[in-house]
C-alpha cells in the first residue's frame, strides 16, 4: 500500500517514535483547549476575559471582569454572582444624599 498517509500510527515503528507522537498528540491537545479557554466567552451578566496572571476575580468599573484561565465556567460564574450581591448590598447601604441642591428653602408664608 503505497502512497497511503497514514497519520499517527501507533501500533506500528519503534517505541521512541510511538512516543514522540504521543507528546506531540498531547502538545496539540493542550493547545487547542488552551485556544478555546482563551477565546469562548460564556455570558455571564460582565464581559468576563481570562488572564494568565490573575490569581482571583478582578473587576474594572463594572464593565469587564478579569479571571485565571484555569478557572471552570461555574466557578467564574459563582464569583460574577457573589460580586453583584457584594455591589448591590453596598450601594443599598449607602446613605441617603436628600434632595439635590442640599437642604430644602422654608415654605413661604410659614412662620
Amino acid at each position: 500500500m503505497t502512497g497511503d498517509i497514514v497519520a499517527f500510527d501507533l501500533v506500528g515503528g519503534s517505541t521512541s517514535t510511538k512516543l514522540f507522537e504521543l507528546g506531540i498528540l498531547i502538545l496539540i491537545a493542550i493547545i487547542l483547549y488552551l485556544v478555546y479557554k482563551f477565546t469562548y466567552h460564556r455570558d455571564f451578566g460582565v464581559p468576563v476575559k481570562r488572564r494568565l496572571l490573575v490569581m482571583r476575580l478582578q473587576v474594572v468599573n463594572d464593565q469587564v471582569a478579569f479571571v485565571p484561565f484555569w478557572w471552570s465556567d461555574i466557578q467564574v460564574q459563582r464569583a460574577v454572582r457573589a460580586h453583584w450581591k457584594k455591589t448591590m448590598r453596598e450601594t443599598s447601604e449607602l446613605p441617603d444624599p436628600g434632595p439635590p441642591g442640599g437642604t430644602l428653602p422654608p415654605a413661604a408664608g410659614v412662620s
